[in-house]
């Protein structure tokens, strides 16, 4: 991840899709720096929006990784838009 997030954006991006998936692993620090992540991507990052979605109605999500999670989606701007019934059902 610390590769990934001193990549050039346009670099980066190939790694959307691991990113999306470490938003779901069972480790706290991995969630939040791969949220971290796509948040500096910003609309780049938007094909993770889902999984972003996903990690913010997760189950006793920390309230540091809600926090990024919500940054992440904030910075994809309306490509965050597949999140929406997420965020609607964490609201």
């Amino acid at each position: 991840l610390e590769l990934t997030a001193s990549l050039p954006a346009d670099q980066a991006v190939t790694a959307v899709p691991d990113l999306a998936k470490l938003l779901a692993d069972d480790q706290e620090n991995l969630r939040v720096a791969a949220a971290a992540v796509l948040e500096r991507l910003g609309p780049q990052g938007g094909p993770a929006a889902k999984a972003l979605g996903d990690a913010l109605t997760a189950d006793m999500q920390p309230a540091g990784v809600v926090a990024q999670v919500v940054a992440a989606l904030v910075a994809l701007g309306p490509a965050a838009k597949p999140a929406a019934p997420a965020l609607l059902k964490f609201l």
